[in-house]
């Protein structure tokens, strides 16, 4: 059981390569339908399995490296071990890219434009930036609860 939780690291990455392959599928249909839209849908794809793939890599080589134990390691920052606080970094640091990417970056509108990458197609760029802060917003009140010790691990 054990291994589970040490390995746990393999599961995320496949998830993530799993979702790439299932935005690949689902945007064929889209780009048959605008072809100028092609370059968007790949290169977004490409960034989000690279992305995607770093942090399930990260916890690989904590737990492989002898680092980190397993997954819960991760859910308990405050123990000052160094792959545990880059990950909680990389994971703000991603965040804020993800709302520069949206609100400066003119990413509310690509996604948008390629809505074959979101769960509702007739999405607005305005309701993109309406909910984007949604989930941020409960990372980083999961994060101080993490990093305070309030959140019984």
């Amino acid at each position: 059981m054990e291994d589970i939780f040490k390995y746990f690291w393999v599961l995320l990455f496949l998830t993530v390569l799993l979702n790439g392959i299932i935005l690949n599928a689902k945007s064929k249909k889209y780009i048959e339908q605008n072809p100028t839209l092609e370059a968007g849908y790949k290169g977004y794809i490409k960034k989000f399995m690279l992305f995607g793939s770093i942090p399930c890599l990260l916890i690989g080589f904590g737990n492989e490296s002898g680092l980190t134990n397993s997954v819960f390691d991760y859910l308990i920052p405050n123990i000052s071990n160094p792959i545990v606080i880059l990950f909680h970094l990389m994971i703000v640091v991603y965040w804020v890219m993800r709302m520069r990417w949206i609100y400066f970056k003119e990413g509310a509108e690509f996604l948008e434009a390629h809505s074959g990458l979101l769960r509702d197609p007739n999405v607005t760029a305005k309701k993109i930036k309406l909910l984007t802060p949604l989930p941020i917003i409960g990372w980083f009140v999961m994060i101080i609860l993490m990093w305070g010790n309030i959140f019984p691990v």
